[in-house]
């Protein structure tokens, strides 16, 4: 109901500000994968995060990764996409076929 209420409410301006749930968070604090590394520090980068044990990814191929309960995907190159998505918009961080928004239209009087 939380997460339905979220996208079903528009904001002040009749537009919905979502960017994500739960997701930012270095380490998976709880078991729910909304980390970028397990609560076993592995990463979910599509190697480490699994059953069995295996080489860490570089740099640190010489320590063991692994042990997790299950095996667990890439979410990491993922993550890694959309923030190249938004290191290449241009240095004003508008996307060049979307005008910036005049100042008055973000303060309803």
């Amino acid at each position: 109901n939380w997460v339905s209420s979220l996208l079903t409410t528009p904001g002040f301006n009749g537009t919905y500000p979502l960017v994500g749930f739960n997701w930012w968070s270095w380490q998976d604090f709880q078991n729910w994968n909304q980390g970028l590394v397990s609560i076993h520090d592995n990463a979910y980068d599509g190697h480490e995060a699994v059953t069995g044990t295996v080489a860490c990814s570089p740099p640190l191929q010489a320590i063991a990764c692994g042990g997790e309960s299950a095996n667990y995907g890439d979410a990491i190159s993922e993550v890694r996409a959309a923030n190249s998505l938004w290191l290449s918009l241009p240095s004003s961080g508008v996307p060049t076929n979307h005008p910036a928004p005049k100042l008055d239209s973000l303060n309803p009087k």
